[in-house]
């Protein structure tokens, strides 16, 4: 969207509709990192935008919420209104989860809680063992603080998940 003061653009959200509900306060600018977090209620027909977030508390804006229940999500769309040939968008590390929590996560990550369910438990083995199986990283799951999830996080793992 166009920018409505002195930055380069801005961002709106819409509930059901390609015409944004409500846009961001400020002006966001260009060659600059944004965690951009969608929400949207199915059953209110409600769509929410943050912008950095670290808690859902934090600054949001609403689309309008609709009379009737919301159509099945089946796929996202990213558009520009406007466009100039010189322009490039890069999206990345799109995550898609069932809350807030599970796309932002805590702002500190709690060791051994790779099921970002709040709390470590025997729950958090299966997740432990996938991540560990993949060779991907989860801080979660980083349980020797080594910035690399490997075979020397489990027993530090095996410790936190039996407590003190």
């Amino acid at each position: 969207m166009a920018p409505s003061g002195s930055g380069d653009f801005s961002v709106g959200i819409a509930s059901d509709d390609g015409t944004a509900d409500a846009t961001w306060a400020t002006d966001l600018t260009f060659d600059t990192t944004y965690h951009a977090v969608v929400s949207y209620d199915q059953d209110d027909n409600l769509a929410t935008l943050w912008i950095d977030p670290v808690v859902e508390s934090d600054t949001s804006i609403l689309g309008t919420n609709q009379t009737t229940a919301g159509d099945i999500v089946s796929a996202v769309a990213l558009r520009q209104a406007t466009s100039d040939a010189s322009e490039t968008v890069r999206i990345d590390n799109l995550m898609v989860g069932t809350s807030f929590k599970s796309v932002v996560g805590p702002a500190t990550p709690l060791l051994g809680d790779v099921n970002l369910s709040g709390t470590v438990d025997f729950l958090d083995i299966t997740p432990f063992i996938a991540v560990l199986s993949s060779n991907g990283f989860q801080a979660e799951a980083d349980c020797d603080q080594s910035a690399a999830v490997d075979f020397l996080d489990t027993t530090p793992f095996i410790a936190i998940l039996s407590g003190p």
